[in-house]
């Protein structure tokens, strides 16, 4: 048979109300703590790359901008190198003694030759002077061709052809330009040389730049005009590079190189009148790409060479930078995601803890006097952890004291309830053998007195409150046969409690008063009259049931009964008793002191007639009175 099920119908139920935050939701210390050391990280390590960045950027840029003036530097040292080779030529030309004769020899015959003898004088004069010029030349021919105009309309070369031909010098193209009233040295457009190209077909599409002065004699007047030429591929073969683009601006203008450039890209001839060095940044319309541009004057010309590269290219170290610094910034940020988490972690896991075992806290842990152990390398938190230790051994102290003190209250009010029992079941067992001694019932008196003898040896064993099952049913059965001396074959008993329920301890009296109870109203009835105990045991708990075929309870007093029972079994913890009322309610209260929330009192009618009492409890109570 099961066990009822018993629910204190009046039992409360403790309810954990959040209160909500006035400002927001509330936030957990570890949180709070990860995102304070988050934030601290990410603001320090923020300022640090940003600096750093800027820092860097700075210096890098710095670094590609002098790059590109180097660049130009270098680009220009390179073309002014080419351009002094041609002006020492053509120096060395103008300051010839030998040639300077050779000329005014030459000018001094007639133009157009009268017989042989003069044709003789005048080739032979025009190949001294192209030896002249070959010699000047010299075997390394740093030029490819010297030629001599003078004003009559005839010129004299030597280098890639050596001869003279009738060529009026204005009527040259890139030397229709000539000044004679001064000797400085002016630099051609790129151009091509038609009477070279005749002559010597290797040289067609080639492309020259020429060098050529006024070239005077001792009173300053104009002998003709010195040309040095060179090819262009030589003048520009080191100003071009992979990742920059070279212009070479001339007079007025006028773009050099690329020299195959109709125009030269939009932009640029802004950068013509720039001051050397200075950095300008542009858009190639071509590409709509940005360029950054410097400008350098040639010392050996009038030139202005302008070097630009690609801001993308010029600035790509800049943006590796960033790039690497971009990785780093995310790595920190998840560095510091995991040094904040870390950190947090390291404080609150043992604050947690802490709150585990507060939270953990109760009777059985205050009792067991153990003491729960934080593991922090923290001095706070290993002081805070010693004042709870501490606090936890006061507090074992105080309840100690507390429930010894209301275990001893317990003890009297338990005893007083007994003492209330004891002489009302006396006063009936005196009027029972009154009434045998009236009949002559000696040997039944005998039996009875030897019973009561037993009961009154029982009950006035005031060391103990509690006793075992063996005890309590010794002292009902002795009640019992008692009562069978008394009515004979009207009454008949069973007990029946099995052998491991024997010894568990319950509180005293709690069986006897039952039968008490049931023989007094239970006998109301028509004989034989029936009473039965049973015990059983179950998970750690066991039931007493005690049973008769009397009438049973009246509806309306069973319910008076229950509901005090309830209310006296639902109760606090340590109820506060009265000492009043007799039989079942004062068990009731005794189970309840001792069983707490486990005792089992249950009233009932059987079926098939009489009244059920069932009591229990567990095999091992809250606590030894």
């Amino acid at each position: 048979m099961g066990f009822p099920n018993l629910t204190a119908p009046g039992a409360a139920t403790t309810l954990l109300v959040g209160v909500k935050p006035l400002f927001g939701k509330k936030r957990s210390v570890r949180s709070t703590l990860f995102f304070s050391y988050l934030l601290l990280i990410v603001v320090s390590g923020s300022f640090f790359t940003i600096f750093s960045y800027f820092y860097v950027a700075d210096v890098l840029r710095r670094n590609a901008i002098e790059s590109l003036r180097d660049l130009s530097v270098s680009v220009t040292g390179a073309l002014d190198a080419e351009l002094q080779k041609m002006n020492n030529v053509s120096i060395n030309v103008t300051f010839s003694g030998l040639f300077k004769q050779l000329v005014t020899t030459h000018l001094a015959s007639p133009a157009e030759a009268r017989d042989q003898d003069e044709r003789s004088r005048k080739y032979l004069v025009a190949a001294q002077l192209v030896d002249v010029m070959e010699a000047i030349i010299g075997p390394f021919k740093p030029v490819p061709q010297i030629n001599y105009y003078d004003l009559r309309g005839e010129m004299i070369g030597a280098g890639v052809y050596s001869q003279s031909a009738a060529l009026l010098v204005y009527d040259v193209p890139w030397l229709s330009d000539i000044e004679l009233a001064t000797g400085l040295k002016r630099f051609s457009r790129p151009h091509r040389d038609p009477l070279m190209e005749k002559v010597f077909p290797l040289y067609e599409n080639q492309n020259y730049i020429s060098l050529y002065r006024a070239y005077f004699d001792e009173y300053r007047q104009p002998l003709g005009i010195i040309e040095v030429k060179q090819f262009t591929d030589t003048i520009f073969r080191n100003v071009g590079t992979q990742t920059s683009q070279v212009l070479v601006f001339g007079e007025g203008g006028a773009l050099l190189f690329p020299f195959d450039a109709a125009e030269p890209p939009g932009g640029y001839q802004l950068v013509v009148h720039a001051e050397d060095g200075e950095i300008l940044a542009l858009q190639d319309p071509a590409t709509g790409r940005r360029r950054i541009a410097t400008v350098r004057s040639s010392v050996q010309s009038p030139w202005r060479i302008v070097v630009s590269q690609e801001e993308a290219t010029l600035l790509k170290p800049v943006r590796d930078f960033a790039r690497l610094l971009f990785s780093f910034s995310v790595l920190l940020f998840l560095a510091a995601a995991l040094i904040a988490s870390r950190l947090s972690r390291r404080l609150t896991t043992p604050l947690r803890a802490m709150h585990g075992a507060i939270s953990a806290l109760d009777w059985e842990a205050v009792s067991s006097g153990a003491r729960p152990e934080v593991a922090s390398d923290l001095n706070e938190l290993e002081e805070l952890q010693l004042a709870f230790q501490k606090m936890q051994g006061k507090l074992k102290q105080s309840m100690d004291e507390v429930l010894d003190a209301r275990t001893h209250e317990i003890q009297a009010t338990m005893l007083a309830l007994q003492s209330q029992m004891d002489p009302h079941f006396i006063y009936n067992m005196l009027t029972t053998i009154g009434i045998m001694a009236e009949e002559g019932m000696g040997e039944e008196i005998a039996r009875s007195v030897e019973h009561l003898t037993h009961l009154l040896r029982y009950i006035s064993s005031g060391k103990s409150s509690v006793v075992t099952i063996a005890d309590e049913v010794e002292y009902a059965r002795r009640y019992l046969a008692c009562m069978k001396i008394r009515f004979r074959d009207k009454l008949a008993f069973d007990i029946r409690v099995p052998e491991e329920l024997k010894g568990i301890r319950v509180p005293k009296l709690i069986i006897q008063p039952i039968i008490e109870n049931t023989m007094k109203y239970g006998t109301s009835g028509r004989p034989p009259w029936r009473v039965s105990v049973e015990g059983e045991g179950e998970d750690g708990h066991w039931r007493m049931r005690i049973r008769d075929n009397g009438p049973g309870f009246d509806g309306e007093r069973l319910e008076d009964l229950r509901a005090e029972i309830r209310r006296r079994m639902s109760a606090g913890p340590d109820p506060a008793l009265q000492i009043s009322g007799m039989g079942l309610l004062n068990i009731s209260s005794r189970l309840r002191l001792y069983y707490g929330d486990e005792a089992v009192y249950l009233l009932e009618n059987n079926r098939d007639g009489g009244a059920s009492v069932v009591i229990g409890g567990a095999r091992e109570p809250r606590a030894q009175l």
